[in-house]
Formats: structure tokens, sequence, C-alpha cells
């Protein structure tokens, strides 16, 4: 059989299906795919003998910038583990390696003369499918291979030296680098009218409360609403009961002293607990503030392991209208990359998480979250305070 044939018969399993895309036309996803490593047990290699040509004083630096090593990931769920060399820089295009691989697809490796149009670096590979990179404003690399009219797939790729352990990379202990995962929005975006306020860790007590009305931010609609109380508060914890306003669906949250996620529903399937913590805060707050942390659950009801890898920013101080009123609140950015496996099989994704935290109300007068398995946007809901009652 031959090897060309049958590594694109293996690829065309790992691509979605997609409307027909033209040449130029990049997935309206690309802007929420992050870097860092893929979760392949099979990493994409080099030839023995690629080597890279340091480009010539005469060729442009927005081309002699592509000259180098690159790797990332690629396909759905992080699936692929894909480099680019690019060997040798022309004024046209350039000389590039094409590599990659995963558990179900036989390495792939092959050598292919490129073009520069429209700020991209475009090849055709043996099967007729189409490959282009373009570099991002932060120096990272989107990657689109298309396959047939309505088939492709898409990745984001580093220069080797900026990531940690990709020259030899097979599975990484978590994909990327947290503050490469969770680049921030431009504060320059964000209204900040008190640059040097300080947010201190709220004094809980029993009795407070918090009550809340879900978003489906995909239809920009309002849902049911639910409350948080609490219920104790102890030295290292605080035990919140959270549930329907008629008492339905109630379940036990337990968070730490700085109101972080850490356990829910003890002894039930439902039953999750992280290792550390969810860590949507770092007091005291203040603009400009960045946190990064690893963590990991097991969830009881399927014994699954998820790893998650956060990286947070206080992106500055908003007033922000919800059905409790208005409210001067720090921006709060969590981002991270996470995969699960329950033994034989494996998987990945990213999520982001924006809230806003007012003094006053002693937690999140907003939230809204996004989850992605790859390039398929799961989850985009969120919640907005309706009323409070704190002591």
């Amino acid at each position: 059989m031959n090897s060309g044939k049958f590594a694109s018969t293996l690829l065309a399993a790992l691509i979605l299906p997609a409307q027909a895309l033209a040449q130029t036309e990049w997935p309206d996803v690309m802007q929420h795919l992050q870097p860092g490593l893929s979760l392949s047990p099979v990493s994409a290699s080099w030839p023995a003998d690629v080597s890279i040509e340091p480009p010539g004083p005469h060729i442009p630096s927005e081309k002699a910038r592509w000259s180098g090593k690159w790797s990332g990931w690629a396909c759905l769920g992080y699936a692929c583990d894909t480099k680019l060399g690019v060997e040798r820089v022309t004024e046209q295009g350039a000389s590039i390696v094409y590599s990659i691989a995963s558990g179900r697809l036989h390495p792939l490796v092959r050598r292919l003369q490129a073009q520069f149009v429209d700020g991209e670096l475009r090849a055709v590979l043996p099967n007729g499918a189409r490959i282009a990179y373009r570099i991002r404003a932060d120096g990272h690399l989107e990657f689109l291979y298309r396959g047939d009219s309505d088939r492709w797939l898409v990745g984001v790729l580093s220069r080797e030296d900026s990531i940690p352990g990709a020259a030899n990379a097979g599975v990484a202990p978590l994909a990327g680098s947290p503050r490469a995962s969770a680049a921030p929005t431009p504060r320059s975006a964000i209204s900040k009218p008190d640059e040097v306020a300080t947010a201190e860790a709220p004094e809980i007590k029993v009795g407070d409360s918090w009550i809340y009305v879900s978003t489906n931010l995909w239809k920009k609609t309002r849902g049911r609403q639910f409350r948080r109380d609490v219920l104790s508060i102890g030295e290292r914890e605080i035990r919140m009961k959270q549930g329907g306003l008629d008492g339905r669906g109630a379940r036990m949250m337990i968070y730490t002293s700085q109101l972080n996620f850490v356990e829910e529903d003890p002894g039930t399937p439902r039953h999750r607990k992280f290792s550390t913590f969810y860590p949507m805060y770092s007091f005291p707050l203040q603009v400009g503030k960045t946190w990064e942390h690893e963590t990991k659950f097991t969830l009881a009801s399927s014994a699954s392991i998820w790893e998650f890898n956060y990286g947070a920013t206080v992106l500055g101080i908003e007033k922000v209208a919800v059905p409790a009123g208005t409210f001067e609140a720090f921006k709060i950015e969590l981002k991270g990359r996470y995969r699960w496996t329950d033994g034989a099989n494996m998987w990945g994704g990213w999520q982001s998480e924006t809230c806003w935290y007012a003094r006053e109300v002693k937690a999140a007068v907003k939230c809204e979250y996004t989850d992605f398995w790859g390039i398929e946007r799961r989850r985009w809901d969120g919640y907005e305070l309706v009323r409070y009652a704190v002591h």
C-alpha cells in the first residue's frame, strides 16, 4: 500500500467535518486556541538531516522570522503532535519539513516547498491536502490543514526553544506552561478607575447568602435561579449549601478561606475533590496581579482523573450591572489547559472563567465560563447576582 495514501487515510479519521473553507479562510475558533504541548503518545519527528540555514541579510524581517524549528499540537483534543521546520527562507517562500503523528496516525514526515501568500506560509502535500501557517502577534504559529472540501484540522505551534521539553516531548505532564496558556486580555481594553485599589480577603460569616441567576451565553438569556448559603466556617474551610430556591438539587460545597472551591458533595456519587483548589482568587486583589496553579481531582462517578494547569490575572476594575444592581468590581480572568484520563482513554481541552468580584458583596457579582475540547466549544455559560445578604 502506498505509504502516503495510507497516512492520508488515517489522517482523515482525525480531522473534523466543516463547511467548505476558502484557501485563506481560517476558522473563527483560532483566536481561542492556546499554545502548548500535545497529548499524543507518539511524538512527531525530525529527519536525521534537518538543517536550519540562517536567513541572509537580504531577506525581509517579516519573512526571516519564520526560520527555525516549531513544535505544538493539532487535531481534536490535542491528539496530534506536529512540527514545522523552516530550513531555508527565500523572498518568495521556504523549504520546510512538515511532521505530524498521533496514537492513531502513522508518523508522517514530508519535505515541501512552501510559498508566502498574504502573510501566510502555504504548501501542498502529495495527497493534495493544503497546509497553511500564520504567525500571531504574540509569536506563536497557527496551523490549518485542509483535506477535501469539508474536512480540516487546526493547531498551534511555538518555537521549540520557547517550550520546556518540546525537543523531546512525548506525553507532557500538562500541555503547555500556565503563563502561555493564560495570555490575558490586553489591559488597555479594561476600564481602570482606581489602579491602586486593593480587595482584601473577605470576612465570611455564617448566614451570608447570595442568590444568582444562570446565564446562557449562546442564547444571551437568563435561566433558573440558585442560592449559596454559608453553613459553617472552620479554620481552613468554608462550607456552603448550593441549590435551587425551592431546595431542589442542594449540594455541599467546600471552599478555602480565600473562597477557592475545593470539594463538592463528599460521600456521594457526585463527589469530587481538588488535590489543592480551583484558583479563582488570590487575595489581596490588585490590578495587574497574576498567579499560577496546578491541581487535579478524581470524579467518583467515573474514576476519571482530571489535571489542570491555570494562570490568572486581575485585569482591571469595572462597573458591572447585574439584576442586584451596579457594582464596582475587580475583573479576574482565569485560563488553563486540562486533560482527563480514565485509564483507557485520554483527552484534553482548555477552559476560561472571568469573574467580577465586588468587595461589598464579598463574592462575585458575575461570572462567565467557557470550555473547549480541542476546537469544539462545549460550554458557554455563567451567572449573575440577583440579591445578597452579608453580615
